[in-house]
Formats: structure tokens, sequence, C-alpha cells
């Protein structure tokens, strides 16, 4: 479980590292920024958290892109807290 949070992880900061926008729209639905500190701050906090509240189908795609509205939620939070 620990080696799949870690690559869960590093795609989501790969995603945002690569700051294309079309490859953040494509994960998020929509154009979104976000550094990469607080990227990082939100998967070591909350991984576990946005992971159990996926349903799982089998269906890599659904279970995808529920964990990226979870993740763009959380980002979403964290910008106002700033």
């Amino acid at each position: 479980m620990e080696r799949a949070e870690e690559k869960c992880r590093k795609i989501w900061i790969l995603v945002f590292e690569s700051q294309q926008k079309a490859v953040i729209k494509e994960f998020l639905g929509e154009e979104m920024t976000c550094c990469i500190e607080d990227l990082q701050e939100i998967l070591e906090e909350e991984i576990f958290e946005m992971a159990t509240e996926i349903e799982y189908t089998g269906n890599v795609e659904n279970s995808t892109r529920e964990f990226s509205e979870n993740l763009k939620q959380k980002i979403e939070l964290k910008k106002l807290e700033q």
C-alpha cells in the first residue's frame, strides 16, 4: 500500500510539474495551478483519505477521475486557507 501511495504521489507531482495546461485539464477537468510544495503537503496528509473515498468498480479511468475530483477539492480548500 505504501508503494502504491508513493507512486500516486509521484504521478500527481509530475502532472503539476509539467505545467502543461492540457495535461492538468485532462486529469482535473479544468486548468488549475498548485505549487509543488502545497501539492506534496496535500498528498502526504490526505492521500489515504482521498483513496478510501473512491468507489472502486474495477475501472481505472473512473477511479482516477474520482481521485482527481477529491484532489481538486483539496487544492481548492488549500487555496482558500492561504
